[in-house]
């Protein structure tokens, strides 16, 4: 099975907690170079994701806008917690691993009918120190 990376550059990030009987989420706002006229949101929720793709990408039909949604492991989600807590010195990279490149580029073109969601197997990050 063929597998890439999608590269997400991160432009902000805040903890978002709808009500006090939710788990707070971490909402990342990015840009994807692959997909220059979206805007582009990713969802991380903590919750232990044992079987299958962790979350999935969707377009939305009317306006120029991603959501991704991604389960991350108590112990990865309080990881990245603590990573965008703090400013770094450029821009971070997040990298969600999807089975096919082309298939979401072919698909931000069109505007027509339901547009299927796109799987994430696995996210990675790249955060800068100095």
């Amino acid at each position: 099975m063929k597998e890439e990376f999608l590269q997400l550059t991160v432009l902000s990030s805040e903890v978002v907690k709808a009500s006090m009987h939710e788990e707070a989420q971490i909402s990342v706002s990015c840009s994807a170079s692959e997909l220059p006229k979206y805007n582009f949101t990713l969802l991380l929720q903590r919750k232990q994701q044992d079987l299958g793709h962790i979350g999935h990408i969707v377009f939305d039909k009317k306006r120029p806008l991603v959501l991704a949604l991604a389960n991350l492991n108590p112990t990865s989600f309080d990881e990245f917690f603590d990573l965008v807590r703090f400013s770094p010195p450029r821009n971070p990279s997040i990298y969600l691993k999807i089975k096919d490149i082309q298939a979401l580029l072919d698909m931000s073109e069109r505007s027509d009918g339901d547009l299927p969601k796109i799987n994430i197997h696995d996210i990675g990050w790249r955060f800068p120190l100095t």
